[in-house]
């Protein structure tokens, strides 16, 4: 009937309402994170085009990640039945990969600009990269998996991804005014092995069912 034809979406309809539904809840987690580390950057705002650039090579950065864990599955190491199975994937396939990416994401970019002027920069390029990389991986899995998924993952993964991003930012932030390239390397590695070793323990409870 008419009334029908107003109140029940049709198909084309119902296609992208719900694309839109799966984007707001992958997208919508990250972009609150954002938005709380803009507002803690409030002294002197780096460039917005830079912070978007950084998230957009974050977002990309998921790409090789994605590329090098697909390649790794395939070790025997990583069928190991139960906990074992799941902290090598956690520590050797997953956790090392994407944090690396992340960073590189910062490093390629906004390491060498002008804007990255104090140690606190450190932290909202890293966020930034790391949100990007969030996002595009919330996106995948929320439309793989469902709008449940989403819901789980903007109090899990998501903030687990920004929580290691700021302590490697951290560590980027200091490392870029290090007073030496021996105590530069020593920061960035200190960093990451953090991050790595954080995301790792997230990764093995998660993939242990646990």
């Amino acid at each position: 009937s008419p009334i029908d034809a107003l109140l029940i979406p049709s198909a084309p309809a119902r296609d992208m309402l719900h694309a839109l539904a799966v984007l707001l809840v992958s997208v919508a987690p990250a972009l609150a994170f954002l938005v709380l580390i803009l507002a803690l950057d409030r002294r002197e705002p780096e460039p917005a085009a830079m912070i978007l650039k950084t998230i957009g090579l974050g977002a990309a950065s998921a790409v090789p990640a994605a590329v090098v864990e697909l390649a790794l599955g395939g070790l025997p190491l990583f069928a190991l039945p139960g906990l074992a199975g799941a902290t090598a994937t956690a520590f050797v396939q997953v956790a090392p990969v994407e944090e690396a990416c992340k960073l590189a994401a910062v490093m390629v970019y906004a390491w060498r600009k002008p804007a990255f002027n104090e140690e606190n920069d450190g932290i909202v390029y890293a966020g930034a990269a790391a949100i990007g990389f969030a996002a595009l991986e919330n996106v995948l899995y929320v439309a793989r998996y469902g709008l449940g998924t989403g819901a789980g993952r903007a109090f899990t993964a998501i903030p687990a991804h920004v929580f290691t991003a700021v302590i490697m930012g951290l560590a980027v932030g200091r490392a870029r005014f290090a007073p030496s390239p021996v105590a530069r390397r020593g920061l960035l590695l200190r960093g990451f092995a953090l991050a790595w070793l954080i995301h790792g323990l997230y990764d093995a409870l998660a993939l242990s069912g646990s």
